[in-house]
């Protein structure tokens, strides 16, 4: 399932789903994006779930990689010898080393996801600053697409930033 998600294209996956869970079942709408909050929800279910679909195996394979290369370090070891149970050495020691090659894979992975978004958002009819983005481009309003580049630069930097602080506090050889 890993490597499905991988291979099948958001815009593809996104039609797919609308035409199945939309159309044919009629579970959720095709298109909008509801009013309230449980309308909200609702509508943004399935571009939500187009996205994952894309972004929960990659992480999860990172993850994954990550555990298998810290179950024969030597501090795993270590920690089995001193008598901690197995519970203790995943959450407290593998866990925790393990996570940061991930969270810094997800740091990285928002910028495709802002790219993905204006993709989705397009096939969902949602209004959002990818659909901005689009029509902007399309009307040739430079203005407007400068200034969403600027707001999905300094998006991406302050995750980025979120990320590199967040390293610090899971891992104490980072430094401020």
């Amino acid at each position: 399932m890993g490597i499905a998600g991988l291979t099948i294209p958001v815009f593809w996956l996104g039609i797919m789903m609308s035409r199945f869970f939309g159309v044919s079942l009629g579970w959720f709408p095709v298109s909008g994006y509801g009013t309230g909050f449980t309308g909200h929800i609702h509508h943004l279910f399935l571009p939500a779930l187009s996205t994952a679909i894309w972004l929960v195996p990659v992480l999860t394979q990172s993850l994954r990689a990550a555990l298998i290369e810290k179950t024969a370090a030597d501090f795993v070891t270590a920690a089995r010898a001193q008598g901690a149970t197995e519970r203790q050495i995943f959450w407290q020691t593998m866990l925790p080393n393990a996570l940061l090659p991930t969270l810094n894979l997800l740091g990285v992975m928002v910028a495709f996801m802002i790219g993905g978004a204006v993709i989705v958002e397009t096939v969902y009819a949602v209004p959002g600053l990818g659909t901005l983005m689009v029509n902007a481009l399309l009307g040739r309003d430079y203005y407007v697409v400068q200034g969403l580049t600027l707001i999905f630069a300094v998006s991406t930097v302050l995750v980025t930033l979120i990320v590199d602080l967040l390293t610090a506090v899971i891992d104490p050889r980072v430094r401020f």
